[in-house]
Protein backbone atom coordinates (compact mmCIF):
# COMPACT_ATOMS: atom_id res chain seq x y z
CA UNK A 1 0.00 0.00 0.00
CA UNK A 2 1.50 3.54 -1.07
CA UNK A 3 -0.36 5.09 1.28
CA UNK A 4 1.53 4.25 3.80
CA UNK A 5 4.85 5.37 2.19
CA UNK A 6 3.30 8.77 1.16
CA UNK A 7 2.50 9.42 4.66
CA UNK A 8 5.86 8.85 5.88
CA UNK A 9 7.21 11.09 3.39
CA UNK A 10 4.51 13.46 4.63
CA UNK A 11 5.70 13.05 8.07
CA UNK A 12 9.91 13.00 7.02
CA UNK A 13 8.98 16.70 5.33
CA UNK A 14 6.69 17.93 7.99
CA UNK A 15 9.00 17.28 11.05
CA UNK A 16 12.23 18.67 8.81
CA UNK A 17 10.44 21.91 8.50
CA UNK A 18 9.53 22.19 12.23
CA UNK A 19 13.10 21.70 12.99
CA UNK A 20 13.78 25.20 10.40
CA UNK A 21 11.35 26.58 11.91
CA UNK A 22 11.98 25.96 15.72
CA UNK A 23 8.37 24.69 16.21
CA UNK A 24 7.84 21.49 18.55
CA UNK A 25 4.86 19.97 17.24
CA UNK A 26 1.87 19.78 14.85
CA UNK A 27 -1.68 20.57 15.95
CA UNK A 28 -2.80 20.30 12.71
CA UNK A 29 -2.32 19.63 8.90
CA UNK A 30 -4.57 19.90 5.57
CA UNK A 31 -4.43 18.29 2.96
CA UNK A 32 -5.95 18.65 -0.86
CA UNK A 33 -6.04 15.87 -3.07
CA UNK A 34 -7.49 15.53 -6.40
CA UNK A 35 -9.34 12.59 -7.24
CA UNK A 36 -6.83 11.89 -9.86
CA UNK A 37 -3.88 11.71 -7.16
CA UNK A 38 -3.87 7.77 -7.21
CA UNK A 39 -3.93 8.13 -2.84
CA UNK A 40 -7.14 6.61 -1.66
CA UNK A 41 -8.10 8.97 1.22
CA UNK A 42 -9.14 6.17 3.58
CA UNK A 43 -6.37 4.54 3.58
CA UNK A 44 -4.22 7.62 3.64
CA UNK A 45 -6.25 8.68 6.76
CA UNK A 46 -5.53 5.07 8.68
CA UNK A 47 -1.76 5.10 7.50
CA UNK A 48 -1.50 8.93 8.65
CA UNK A 49 -1.22 8.52 12.75
CA UNK A 50 0.66 5.38 11.92
CA UNK A 51 4.04 7.23 10.10
CA UNK A 52 3.55 9.69 12.95
CA UNK A 53 3.55 7.68 15.77
CA UNK A 54 6.12 8.75 17.57
CA UNK A 55 7.00 11.95 15.53
CA UNK A 56 6.10 15.39 16.39
CA UNK A 57 2.82 15.03 14.00
CA UNK A 58 1.71 12.36 16.59
CA UNK A 59 -1.64 13.27 18.03
CA UNK A 60 -2.18 15.86 14.84
CA UNK A 61 -5.21 15.86 13.25
CA UNK A 62 -5.52 15.39 9.22
CA UNK A 63 -8.07 17.48 7.34
CA UNK A 64 -8.52 16.04 3.51
CA UNK A 65 -9.72 18.63 1.27
CA UNK A 66 -11.21 16.98 -2.10
CA UNK A 67 -10.32 19.63 -5.05
CA UNK A 68 -12.61 18.89 -8.23
CA UNK A 69 -11.17 17.52 -11.24
CA UNK A 70 -11.04 20.55 -13.26
CA UNK A 71 -10.04 19.95 -17.53
CA UNK A 72 -9.76 22.08 -20.88
CA UNK A 73 -11.10 21.66 -24.09
CA UNK A 74 -8.17 20.93 -26.21
CA UNK A 75 -10.90 21.84 -29.13
CA UNK A 76 -13.53 24.05 -28.09
CA UNK A 77 -11.66 25.28 -25.25
CA UNK A 78 -14.16 24.31 -22.18
CA UNK A 79 -13.10 24.64 -18.76
CA UNK A 80 -15.25 21.88 -17.05
CA UNK A 81 -16.00 19.93 -13.83
CA UNK A 82 -15.98 16.30 -14.90
CA UNK A 83 -18.17 13.95 -12.37
CA UNK A 84 -16.43 11.06 -13.62
CA UNK A 85 -12.76 11.26 -13.61
CA UNK A 86 -12.48 9.09 -16.17
CA UNK A 87 -14.59 9.97 -18.81
CA UNK A 88 -12.57 12.99 -19.85
CA UNK A 89 -14.25 13.37 -23.60
CA UNK A 90 -15.67 16.98 -23.63
CA UNK A 91 -19.12 17.54 -22.30
CA UNK A 92 -19.38 21.02 -24.57
CA UNK A 93 -18.25 19.65 -28.12
CA UNK A 94 -18.29 15.77 -27.58
CA UNK A 95 -14.66 15.74 -28.45
CA UNK A 96 -11.28 14.51 -26.85
CA UNK A 97 -8.42 14.76 -25.37
CA UNK A 98 -8.96 17.31 -22.61
CA UNK A 99 -5.91 18.87 -20.59
CA UNK A 100 -6.05 18.44 -16.93
CA UNK A 101 -5.54 21.45 -15.56
CA UNK A 102 -5.92 20.18 -12.04
CA UNK A 103 -7.23 17.22 -10.05
CA UNK A 104 -3.56 15.17 -9.74
CA UNK A 105 -2.53 16.99 -6.65
CA UNK A 106 -1.54 16.31 -3.65
CA UNK A 107 -1.02 19.22 -1.38
CA UNK A 108 0.08 20.10 2.06
CA UNK A 109 -2.41 23.69 2.41
CA UNK A 110 -2.35 24.17 5.82
CA UNK A 111 0.20 23.70 8.51
CA UNK A 112 -0.70 24.70 12.38
CA UNK A 113 2.03 24.11 14.90
CA UNK A 114 3.22 25.01 18.28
Amino acid sequence: MHEMSLAAALVEQVSAVLVREGAREVVSLTLALGPLCGVEREAFSFCFPLAAAGTPLAGATLHIRELPLTVRCTACGSMVHPQDGWDLACPTCATAPVEILQGRDFILETLEVR
